[in-house]
């Protein structure tokens, strides 16, 4: 299976293309700008370059031939009631210092102030 792993990873980066979007191993979304011979050159946002080695490249996400869309068990967010869109995305604000301090209160005296 090892094997098997490498010589995919081997593969994939001998694949890539200009308008491919990939995964680095450390977890950034980028899109293929120029292949440069063990290197390639990405585009992590609008204007802004870097060159990374092929390996590492982690996965290719979607070739420049292939439209992205929303994996089928996975409603795109505004089918979400949009008090749960934070929650998903794991965004939720913290609570205020007297929000804290206000439930602490309601859990030791079990009365709600007001």
């Amino acid at each position: 299976p090892q094997q098997r792993r490498k010589q995919q990873a081997q593969q994939q980066a001998n694949t890539l293309q200009p308008g491919a979007r990939v995964v680095t191993t450390a977890g950034m979304y980028a899109t293929v700008v120029e292949v440069d011979g063990d290197d390639v050159i990405l585009e992590v946002a609008p204007g802004t370059e870097v060159r990374y080695m092929k390996r590492a490249i982690m996965n290719v996400v979607s070739t420049p031939d292939t439209v992205d869309e929303p994996a089928q068990d996975e409603a795109p967010a505004e089918d979400y009631p949009a008090d749960t869109v934070g929650d998903i995305a794991g965004d939720t604000p913290e609570p205020d210092a007297a929000d804290a301090q206000e439930t602490a209160y309601e859990q030791a005296t079990g009365t709600k102030k007001d």
